[in-house]
């Protein structure tokens, strides 16, 4: 190994090509030796196979304790022999393992520090990309409950404007309902009392029944009670009680003053049916049946008229609370910019989906509606921009 060293410091111009050259030298000679050991070995091999042939190869069957005997002998012959040849080898490799251990113990030694620094430093970046992946999630969740609350505030806001509307149309509707049910069954007996009543009569709208009209449901995972009450509290400035109370009142004399012209015409029908009563009752009674079937044919006529504008009113509440939330999303978009690279990457292509595809429902639900796209300017820019994107069902007149 010296006379190597020393032929690989004449060659030499660097530790490093020292070392390089001696483990070269090094590895021929092994090699040398090796060559040598794997020859005694093959030369074993014929040895071990015809034991294998001549000794253990006949055996085929055991049949009694002396054969056993035998038997065990052969194997531990055998044993002895493969024994042999593993020592043979170990006495080539042991100095090889030592070696390779020792090397793998300097070259740990060499890299401890290193190691040990990268290792803190490694935990560092891991523990930095965990905690602001965390940070980006939450800002990212808080972003997102922010706009899920502003959208609900947003619907909650029209809900209660529209909702108002609709149960003040509902109250007049049933107040005028009954005015007008009971006149149809007023009697000959109390008619003129109750005229006189009418004529004195003055709608007014109480405060409870007012404060009725303004009730919504909300998300209380998003909106706390007290956020509801202010939400109702604005929704009542906007539209006040004095507001409410003069379109009941115009709604509800224009009935009373419907009835008080009917009042001659329906007093003369009641004393001519009287008359008929005494003369024929049989009579009176078709007619007074017929009376009670156009009473009850108007009142549904009535009903259905109040119903499917009812509808058509909550059709446009909805309509509008779907515009407002289109509009508040595309208002939070610039506010994704400062979750992250990725993750607002990812949150504006989905935004971006999810806007367009809530346009073409929009447009489509509109046109479908029987509305001009053309009225409309929020929708007509998007139609424009976007090409016009076909929607089954849908033509355009922008």
């Amino acid at each position: 190994m010296n006379e190597q060293l020393l032929d690989a410091l004449d060659t030499a111009e660097t530790m490093e090509e020292v070392a390089e050259n001696a483990v070269h030298n090094a590895l021929s000679t092994m090699e040398e030796s090796f060559g040598l050991v794997k020859n005694n070995l093959l030369l074993k091999k014929g040895e071990l196979d015809k034991k294998a042939v001549e000794e253990l190869a006949p055996i085929v069957n055991i049949e009694s304790d002396e054969q056993l005997k035998t038997v065990r002998r052969v194997l531990t012959d055998a044993g002895k022999s493969i024994k042999e040849v593993s020592e043979m080898r170990l006495n080539t490799t042991r100095p090889i393992d030592a070696f390779k251990k020792e090397i793998i113990s300097v070259e740990k030694e060499i890299c401890a520090n290193l190691q040990t620094e990268s290792d803190r430093v490694k935990g560092l970046a891991d523990s930095y990309e965990v905690t602001e992946a965390k940070r980006r999630k939450e800002e990212q969740e808080k972003l997102q409950r922010e706009i899920d609350k502003n959208n609900e505030v947003e619907r909650v806001r029209i809900a209660l404007k529209s909702e108002a509307s609709i149960k003040f149309d509902r109250f007049v509707a049933n107040v005028v309902e009954e005015l007008k049910t009971r006149f149809s069954k007023l009697t000959l007996a109390d008619f003129d009392s109750n005229i006189s009543l009418l004529n004195n009569y003055k709608p007014i709208l109480k405060e409870d029944a007012y404060d009725s009209f303004f009730v919504a449901y909300y998300n209380n995972a998003l909106i706390q009670g007290d956020e509801y009450l202010k939400l109702q509290r604005h929704a009542k400035v906007d539209i006040p009680l004095q507001v409410f109370q003069e379109r009941y009142a115009a709604s509800v004399n224009a009935v009373v003053s419907e009835i008080k012209a009917m009042v001659p015409a329906r007093k003369k029908e009641l004393q001519d049916l009287a008359d008929l009563e005494e003369k024929n009752a049989e009579e009176a009674r078709r007619i007074r049946e017929e009376n009670e079937r156009k009473a009850n044919d108007e009142r549904e006529k009535r009903a259905q008229a109040a119903k499917e504008e009812e509808d058509r009113k909550r059709k446009e509440a909805e309509q509008q609370t779907s515009q407002q939330q289109l509009q508040s999303q595309l208002s939070t978009q610039s506010k994704m910019q400062a979750v992250g690279p990725v993750s607002v990457k990812k949150s504006l292509m989905k935004a971006s989906v999810t806007i367009y595809d809530a346009y073409k429902e929009l447009v489509s639900f509109y046109i479908k509606s029987g509305g001009d796209i053309s009225k409309l300017e929020f929708l007509a820019d998007f139609a424009a921009k976007n090409g016009q994107p076909k929607i089954t069902g849908v033509t355009y007149n922008v």
